[in-house]
């Protein structure tokens, strides 16, 4: 056979972490989110969608994602996404953030794969 046909992975993954705010929250604010992600695509090149539940100190936002990854040497990751945001209703308002919905951003990131 001269060519071999890819196989297209359909995946599904579940992320954690934890992180530190020092921005627009009492600095040292702890940041936990658990995500679940769809994954799919060829050799190292994949579309990847999500959605991310993160507690930010006393408040809980819902992220979505939307982006590229790529993975080097299957272990190294990158990934570029359309990431808007929403806080749930436990979100405080505060005299900085009256009525403080969310954002649509665009994140970067870099990863390791176990």
């Amino acid at each position: 056979m001269l060519f071999k046909k890819e196989k297209r992975l359909i995946n599904t993954t579940l992320n954690t972490g934890f992180g530190f705010v020092f921005e627009n929250c009492k600095p040292g604010t702890v940041v936990v989110p658990v995500g679940l992600n769809l994954i799919t695509g060829r050799l190292s090149d994949f579309f990847e969608t999500g959605i991310n539940v993160t507690v930010v100190g006393p408040d809980v936002m819902l992220l979505a994602r939307i982006g590229y990854r790529k993975h080097f040497n299957n272990r190294i990751l990158f990934r570029i996404a359309y990431t808007p945001y929403f806080w749930l209703p436990a979100h405080i308002d505060t005299e900085e953030y009256p009525k403080y919905t969310g954002a649509n951003t665009i994140s970067v990131s870099l990863g390791y794969r176990f």
